[in-house]
C-alpha cells in the first residue's frame, strides 16, 4: 500500500513517525523505507463501505504515541510498541545482557546493542537514581540474537541512569550516563 498523504510528522524515541491518509509509518535506520506501524489502531469505514484510517495528527505523551483520525476519533499505543529495534546479523550469545561496558556514555538518540539468549518477552526500561522508570524502550516478544535500539532523543536531562533487561526470566541492570 503507498503511503499516501502525509498529514503530520513527529520524532519521538529516536524515531520518525509520518502520520498518513493510509495509517502510521515509522522510518526503518537500516534502509531508509517507511514500514507501517498501524496494528492496535482500528480502521474506519466509509458511507460506501471502504475502509479509511486517516491520520491527521501525531502526539507522545509519557510513553504514549496518540493518533487523532479524520473521523474515527483518538487511538494511543505504548510508544515501546511501535518503536523501531533492530535484530543485528550475530552469532547467538551465550547468555542475557548489554553489549557495553558500565557505564556506557551515550549521547540521546544514540543506539545500544543489547542481547537475548532466547525467544520470548522482552522489556528494557530506562530508570532514574531514585529508581523511578523514565523510559519503556522495548516491550515485546524478541528473537534470540543481538539487537539494537535508540535512546530517547528528548525528555531525559543528561546525568547517570540505570537500564534494565528483563528477559529468559532474568534481568540484568547497568548504569548508563546521558550526556546532552
Amino acid at each position: 500500500m503507498p503511503i499516501g498523504t502525509v498529514t503530520s510528522l513527529l520524532v519521538a524515541g529516536g524515531n520518525l513517525f509520518a502520520a498518513t491518509t493510509n495509517g502510521i509509518y515509522r522510518l526503518q535506520d537500516n534502509d531508509d523505507t517507511w514500514a507501517p506501524i498501524n496494528e492496535g489502531f482500528a480502521p474506519w469505514v466509509t458511507e460506501t463501505g471502504d475502509t479509511s484510517f486517516s491520520v491527521m495528527r501525531l502526539a507522545v505523551k509519557g510513553d504514549s504515541l496518540f493518533a487523532g483520525t479524520w473521523g474515527n476519533g483518538v487511538f494511543v499505543r505504548p510508544l515501546s510498541e511501535v518503536s523501531a529495534t533492530t535484530q543485528l546479523n550475530r552469532p547467538l550469545p551465550d547468555e542475557t545482557g548489554f553489549g557495553f561496558h558500565a557505564p556506557g556514555i551515550f549521547e540521546p538518540g544514540e543506539k545500544i546493542e543489547f542481547h537475548i539468549k532466547q525467544s520470548g518477552s522482552v522489556r528494557l526500561r530506562i530508570f532514574d537514581l531514585e529508581g523511578n522508570s523514565r523510559s519503556d524502550l522495548v516491550h515485546s516478544e524478541l528473537a534470540p540474537g543481538m539487537h539494537q535500539v535508540s535512546l530517547p532523543s528528548s525528555g531525559l536531562p543528561a546525568g547517570l541512569y540505570y537500564l534494565r533487561l528483563e528477559a529468559d526470566g532474568t534481568s540484568r541492570t547497568r548504569s548508563l550516563v546521558l550526556g546532552k
